[in-house]
């Protein structure tokens, strides 16, 4: 039995100078997660095993006023308010069964979703914030339901067949998702697999029915009649393990069909819409060596290839990326780990700036973050102390572009501690 919960906690303040003086901003930004999730696992018998999972998840997001009673930005006299909250159960029913020469799988996926939006309003009773649902206190649902087969049968010299189909009924529809996968056992440890899937995902309830006009900026629309996203996945790969080494390599072509994201319309509404069709191709390649009793190696590399007619899909992808660690056993229960990542050449898309015939495509040029950290293993707990981003990369242009502030904030000392209570 396996009992999780999570609570998660975001703060922010943003300040305005006026007059000489440094006063809290309004609204500022609350939100507050609750996650709880309860899995158990029944072993039939040594071949067969029943799972069961329940989650519920409840996002809440705030609106907080420094001055709301006082009316006066010198006088701080605060409230705050729930503007929307976002709350999902899922269930997960599934039958594991395993034989000499064959794999199966068969489960049942349940999930409803349901999102509310909430007026704020002044003392005296006028609307202060209004809900995203063209200020009407309203809750949109969404359910679900899902049955799903895998089997992974051994042929003939240990190859691998593999079939699955996903069956989604949302909205009175059903929608069949297969997936098949060969794999050939080659001489000298190698291993080739070709492989097709097929993917579904159905537009949100705020990609359906958003409707936020009170705000500074574009009002952003949402679109009822959107279109599901629907792709077909293809790859050829083939792989390498020994227990000095493993090597991989990946070549892939993902056709992506009716894409959501935003768009401007004639009149300067930020609107949800398909984008009719995106194709991504690439290589991954991935490498790890014993080189020697204490030192380790792990490479990545990814080269991703995108193509469409619109720059809002493709920006923040970039061509060249990879990651490298080195692992270093420094003392019996010391250990220093390196880590060094890449990313290529970038561009972002301002659609507001692109709208108003500015420049709306900005190029962001290449870079390197290293981590450095020193771990220790005791029989009860591990303790884990080091540098993040070791040499204080900070793009220059962070402080001009909300689009760059989830880059990396710069150098800043990590810590963790893990402790180990019981057996379990």
């Amino acid at each position: 039995l396996n009992i999780f919960h999570k609570r998660y906690f975001s703060r922010t303040n943003n300040f305005k100078f006026d007059a000489g003086s440094l006063f809290l901003d309004a609204p500022l930004n609350r939100y507050h997660d609750n996650y709880y999730k309860v899995k158990h696992e029944y072993k039939i018998s040594d071949f067969q095993t029943l799972k069961i999972s329940y989650l519920n998840e409840e996002y809440l997001k705030y609106y907080f006023y420094p001055y709301y009673y006082s009316n006066n930005q010198y006088l701080y006299n605060p409230e705050e308010f729930i503007n929307g909250t976002l709350n999902r159960k899922e269930l997960n029913l599934n039958f594991n069964s395993e034989s000499n020469v064959s794999k199966r799988l068969i489960g049942l996926e349940l999930f409803d979703e349901k999102y509310s939006s909430f007026n704020i309003y002044y003392p005296d009773g006028d609307i202060l914030q209004e809900s995203i649902f063209q200020g009407q206190n309203l809750t949109k649902k969404q359910s679900g339901l899902s049955l799903y087969f895998y089997e992974e049968r051994n042929l003939s010299k240990k190859n691998i067949l593999s079939l699955g189909l996903r069956i989604q009924n949302i909205a009175d529809d059903d929608i069949l998702l297969p997936s098949i996968s060969y794999l050939v056992k080659g001489n000298n440890d190698y291993n080739y697999r070709l492989s097709y899937t097929k993917g579904y995902r159905e537009p949100s309830i705020k990609e359906r029915f958003y409707q936020w006009e009170d705000h500074a900026g574009p009002d952003i629309i949402g679109n009822s009649q959107l279109l599901p996203t629907e792709n077909n996945y293809y790859s050829l790969s083939f792989d390498k393990r020994t227990w000095i080494n493993d090597f991989s390599m990946d070549f892939y072509r993902n056709e992506i069909k009716n894409m959501i994201s935003t768009e401007y319309d004639d009149i300067g509404n930020l609107v949800y819409m398909n984008y009719e069709k995106v194709i991504i191709h690439g290589t991954n390649v991935h490498y790890y060596r014993k080189i020697s009793k204490d030192l380790k190696l792990k490479f990545v590399y990814n080269l991703t290839i995108p193509s469409s007619k619109s720059d809002e899909i493709l920006e923040g992808i970039s061509k060249h990326s990879l990651r490298l660690k080195l692992d270093y056993q420094i003392l019996k229960k010391l250990n220093l780990t390196a880590n060094i990542k890449y990313s290529g050449e970038k561009f972002i898309f301002d659609q507001e700036q692109d709208f108003v015939s500015n420049l709306g495509k900005i190029e962001l040029s290449d870079y390197f973050l290293t981590d450095l950290y020193f771990s220790s293993n005791f029989k009860n707990s591990i303790f884990i102390f080091g540098v993040k981003n070791l040499f204080d990369y900070k793009d220059s242009r962070r402080y001009y572009s909300d689009i760059l502030n989830n880059y990396d904030p710069g150098r800043r000392l990590y810590v963790k501690y893990s402790f180990l209570y019981g057996k379990d």
